[in-house]
């Protein structure tokens, strides 16, 4: 059996809709399930959830306090169903089994725990607390004995591993191993009792002449004579339970920090998992990051999927939450499950509108620095390094820091956004998270190609006109037919009124190819190029012209200056703007280093070009992107 899904109903930040369907619906699947979402999302709400519904095999004493019922309500409700149940657990837990829909065949358990508060007779307000099980309208209480076999193993966050390793009345160690398979005998229990007075015995000798000598010689003189006793030091008659609570698990060489200590406890709580004919193998761990450095998250991460794999009998279920992107990229994407907006959007591949394919593309691709996407409330997908240097810089210009706005840039690196989009669209319910899709149209002016006669009379050979049809396609659309790919083929006559026709049809296409307004995503292009050739037009076309002739690094001084000088006197926006970025592409000039100066510049800018980068009709697709994501228009004050 395994958790097949939880439902809330005014627990904590998850309040029931006024139809009174469930503030929360979130399913798991076997195996590995790993929550992720912003800070506050709720993902500590739905460990803690399930935990009080089955109880933790540590024996935490959890009570429902007032904070975990919703805001202005007085009862709240949790509901826990576990599916695939074998033949011997559907015979013990029958009594409360129910099936599943219009399948009659396969039965699923439900366990609720209902709480409300009351006045008691001194009309003070308590919490009464119940747990039931059973179809649905036909729950009854289920005893105890039943709950011991649905009881989770906890690791809760910022635990302190080193006190929860140490001998004592409520020591950990002696629960784990009390609960193992090879000390379930009496027999056993007697060896290892046996044993530990063994051991005693042999240390008992070695307190005579040390100690009970010395006593025996004062009780000689504060006794009476006729009293002839003699002191003993005995060893204390001890249950399998008190023996095992004077055992202490460590490392065996130096003390350790924190870290080691954490995977040492998390080591001795794994062991209790175990092959049972009966009961829920559920694992639940919060923050597994705490105290783990990134290679060590990584461990134990691919461990738990290594068990999982080796020990397909074990029926085992992990339900974890991490902070860490670097986990999270570890992972399959289909083990993931996204908590946003008060909901949960599990990312397996019968829920999202992601192709088989995308899988296996984004668990080769989605690094740490793209899994970011998973911690924010809106992500900027942009197609290189420029983009991903400059966004942020003009975001923080305009009075938008994109950190402040929980916003993620993530560099696709190229113009594979189909493959990371469809992460944010979902088969049935929507989830409308904001994207923005910052990318260029990649239309190339008419300036930009040469006629076969000039081309023997110019240096730019590398961007004349494509000399195919998939040449053309590789350039704009690669979905295009041949036909489609023909009647661009021409572009290179087109006047600028043309291209403008021309430049709507693409704008079209991608805005279509890349999901633009399909729930909260939404397409800006570059207009009709590239980044680069619209910062040529902009307000920051001096800046960039200087930056670029410098990093060509002329011998000559006077050289750079002139350079600059052919540029002003090219009275045309567009062709000087072609003009620059022709220099940038045929002397192999660094976009990103480009972009990293620019920046540098733009988040020195006066309020008085800060307000001119707003207004700047040039950068207004990335303005309008940075928007999109970080709550629309901008304020008077802003």
């Amino acid at each position: 059996m395994f958790l097949k899904e939880v439902k809330l109903n005014n627990w904590r930040k998850f309040k029931a809709s006024e139809d009174g369907s469930p503030g929360l619906v979130l399913r798991f699947k076997k195996g590995l399930n790993i929550l992720i979402g912003e800070n506050d999302s709720g993902k500590t709400a739905i460990i803690d959830a399930i935990r009080m519904v089955l109880g933790t095999n540590s024996r935490m004493t959890d009570w429902v306090t007032d904070e975990d019922f919703s805001e202005e309500t007085e009862s709240l409700e949790i509901e826990c169903v576990f599916s695939d149940l074998s033949e011997k657990e559907e015979a013990y837990f029958l009594e409360w089994l129910t099936t599943e829909g219009k399948q009659l065949e396969k039965t699923s358990l439900r366990v609720i725990l209902r709480a409300n508060k009351y006045l008691d007779v001194n009309q003070i307000e308590k919490i009464n607390k119940d747990i039931v099980a059973g179809p649905i309208n036909h729950e009854q209480g289920m005893h105890s004995i039943a709950q011991e076999y649905l009881r989770v193993t906890y690791l809760k966050p910022l635990r302190d591993a080193e006190n929860e390793l140490k001998p004592g009345y409520r020591s950990r160690v002696a629960k784990v191993i009390e609960g193992l398979e090879a000390f379930r005998s009496d027999d056993k229990k007697t060896e290892v009792i046996e044993d530990f007075e063994n051991a005693f015995s042999a240390l008992e000798h070695k307190l005579n002449e040390p100690v009970l000598d010395k006593v025996d010689g004062h009780l000689k003189r504060l006794l009476s004579r006729t009293d002839s006793r003699e002191a003993q030091i005995q060893n204390k008659s001890l249950t399998f339970q008190e023996v095992l609570r004077r055992l202490e698990l460590n490392y065996d060489d130096i003390k350790s920090g924190l870290g080691s200590t954490n995977i040492l406890f998390m080591a001795l709580e794994l062991i209790a998992l175990r092959e049972q004919e009966i009961g829920v193998q559920l694992t639940l761990i919060e923050e597994i990051e705490a105290h783990l450095h990134p290679q060590a998250q990584l461990r134990v991460i691919k461990s738990f999927e290594k068990y999982l794999a080796d020990h397909p009998s074990l029926n085992a279920q992990y339900i974890l939450t991490t902070h860490s992107p670097t986990l999270a990229a570890s992972v399959k994407l289909e083990n993931l499950i996204l908590i946003f907006n008060d909901n949960a959007f599990p990312m397996s591949e019968e829920y999202t509108k992601l192709e088989s394919d995308d899988y296996r593309f984004l668990d080769r691709f989605l690094d740490a620095t793209k899994a970011n996407l998973f911690f924010a409330k809106g992500v900027i997908l942009v197609e290189g390094f420029a983009e991903n240097i400059l966004v942020p810089a003009i975001a923080e210009a305009i009075g938008r820091p994109l950190h402040q706005y929980g916003i993620s840039v993530v560099n696709v690196q190229g113009t594979q956004f189909n493959r990371y989009i469809p992460i944010f669209l979902r088969k049935k319910e929507s989830m409308n998270f904001p994207v923005s899709v910052i990318t260029d149209m990649d239309v190339s002016p008419e300036s930009h190609y040469l006629h076969k006669s000039e081309e023997s009379e110019k240096k730019y050979s590398q961007i004349n006109k494509p000399q195919t049809i998939q040449e053309i396609k590789n350039k704009i659309n690669s979905h295009w037919t041949n036909e489609q790919a023909k009647e661009h083929f021409k572009i290179w006559e087109y006047t600028i009124e043309q291209i403008g026709l021309v430049s709507e049809d693409v704008a079209k296409e991608k805005k279509e190819e890349y999901q633009d307004t399909k729930e909260e995503i939404k397409v800006f292009l570059a207009e009709p190029w590239t980044l680069e050739h619209s910062i040529a037009k902009s307000m920051l076309k001096e800046e960039f012209e200087q930056i670029i002739v410098d990093l060509r690094d002329y011998k000559k001084e006077e050289t750079s200056s002139e350079k600059l000088e052919t540029w002003k006197e090219i009275s045309d926006t567009h062709d000087r703007a072609t003009k620059t970025y022709q220099f940038v592409l045929t002397n192999s000039i660094s976009k990103a280093v480009i972009a990293q100066q620019l920046s540098e510049k733009i988040l020195n800018f006066t309020e008085d070009e800060k307000e001119k980068l707003i207004n700047d009709y040039e950068l207004k697709y990335i303005i309008d992107g940075i928007k999109h994501v970080t709550g629309g228009e901008l304020s008077a004050d802003t």
